[in-house]
């Protein structure tokens, strides 16, 4: 397939090699938002703005909405001390869900755009055919229309329009929904996985190189093709069937294309498309927020406030099941820790100060490994002191002391290495079950256990420091 496309076609990223970019992807957890992660957005701005890296003190709008009233609701449910939006419009519709500072900064894509051609250039490239986003599924929703019907009629587009190149999305090829395209002898090609930090520069790279953009549906893709370059057309396909945990719904079109906004571009885009791009170009910088792009300092600056707020706000003073309150982390400016507790080979977070309580202990599992008699050295580095231990795969406590000068306790925990994790494509060193609050400490940092003891849980401490007290 490389070989068809290679005369006029200009790849950096390997766009064809969809086995590969297409897989499912270990989604690491670098962030305290994990969604700041989506396309790349998180290292975009922080390389645009020459920030350190550390998790992002915000959430960012990962997606262009063209006025959506309805915030992305993980977005309004972070405990982070910022909102950073697309434009205006979407930063005062999460301003009506959210009591922190909300910012319209524009689209990734702008600061992407900066970064690329410094790395590859500015100049034109040669465009020809028409580059295609199908309606797509995503890791929540499966997405289906007729497109058997779809690929025959863009194959069948007029010679001006040709070659006709379908990008299709990661989830969708694991799916094999690629194959009627495949089938119709259209080209393939894609941006790779949502959480590729390289999504953004491929598509981007994709789009200057057609003379044309094409889709079944009105997303961000519209902004993106057209801020490329291309002239961009609506081809609909049909009703839209639409299944999330095994209910299926169908559409006569996207739910979301009754949106005055995507109203607008649609009137913008029939077919055949205009020469002239103007309106199409005025439509996308307003929907992309080109007008509220940032300079850096704003995000040092913001950044620099992001982390004294963290600091010194009220954390909350429970203790913490990864199954129910995982959320709870961002107070605890957690990295390397998964929304289930299970962490990467270094993971870190802090303890600040309790009055009343020595420190916190730690329920951690080690999964087996090939070999039984497995032991694996780590370190434990409460500020900057270290304390090597000795693991074997079972059930731990490690238990975290307080310090005493009022001050928070920086912890970090490195292991040996990662292993798969079950049959999916998460590589993980151990899982934390909970984070409870100890009034008292053993005076072990580690220790292993044969099996959860039920005097382990909150309730029966209590029970027991009663009794402990009516004994003394």
């Amino acid at each position: 397939m490389s070989e068809v496309i290679k005369p006029w076609l200009h790849l950096n990223y390997d766009q064809t090699d969809l086995p590969r970019l297409c897989r499912d992807w270990d989604i690491r957890p670098r962030e305290y938002h994990v969604y700041n992660q989506l396309y790349g957005f998180d290292r975009i701005v922080r390389e645009y703005a020459g920030l350190p890296d550390e998790p992002l003190p915000w959430t960012m709008e990962h997606f262009i909405s063209f006025g959506d009233p309805q915030p992305f609701i993980p977005d309004v449910q972070s405990r982070l001390p910022f909102r950073l939006a697309v434009t205006e419009e979407q930063a005062e519709a999460l301003r009506r869900h959210v009591r922190v500072p909300v910012h319209a900064i524009g689209s990734s894509f702008f600061y992407m755009q900066d970064q690329y051609h410094r790395q590859h250039g500015s100049a034109d490239s040669q465009r020809c055919g028409t580059l295609v986003f199908p309606d797509k599924s995503t890791m929540g929703k499966d997405t289906d229309f007729d497109r058997d019907r779809f690929a025959r009629e863009l194959a069948a587009l007029p010679d001006e329009f040709q070659p006709i190149t379908i990008s299709i999305y990661w989830k969708d090829f694991c799916r094999g929904t690629h194959r009627p395209f495949e089938d119709a002898g259209l080209k393939l090609v894609t941006s790779g996985h949502s959480f590729d930090p390289l999504f953004l520069f491929r598509q981007y790279e994709l789009c200057r190189q057609y003379r044309y953009a094409c889709a079944n549906d009105l997303s961000t893709s519209f902004c993106m093709a057209v801020l490329a370059g291309c002239r961009f057309f609506h081809w609909p396909s049909g009703p839209l069937q639409i299944t999330v945990n095994d209910v299926i719904q169908v559409h006569e079109q996207e739910p979301t294309m009754r949106l005055p906004g995507k109203q607008a571009c649609l009137a913008a885009s029939l077919f055949p498309p205009l020469a002239d791009r103007t309106h199409q170009v005025a439509l996308a910088e307003e929907f992309a927020g080109k007008r509220h792009i940032r300079l850096p300092e704003f995000f040092r600056e913001l950044f620099a406030e992001g982390q004294r707020r963290l600091v010194t706000q009220a954390r909350p003073q429970i203790d913490i099941s990864f199954k129910h309150r995982w959320t709870d982390h961002v107070d605890w400016q957690a990295r390397g820790i998964d929304e289930y507790g299970w962490t990467i080979s270094e993971c870190r977070f802090d303890v600040a100060p309790r009055p009343g309580y020595a420190g916190v202990r730690l329920r951690i599992v080690v999964k087996p490994r090939t070999s039984k008699d497995w032991r694996g050295e780590w370190v434990v580095q409460l500020d900057d002191e270290s304390h090597p231990i000795v693991v074997s795969p079972g059930r731990w406590l490690l238990e975290i002391p307080c310090r005493t000068d009022g001050q928070p306790r920086r912890v970090s925990i490195v292991t040996d290495r990662e292993i798969p994790h079950n049959n999916d494509p998460r590589c993980r060193a151990f899982r934390i079950k909970d984070i409870t609050w100890r009034r008292r400490l053993s005076g072990q940092l580690c220790r292993r256990v044969a099996r959860w003891h039920p005097a382990y849980s909150r309730k029966s401490e209590r029970f027991w420091n009663r009794l402990r007290r009516r004994a003394a």
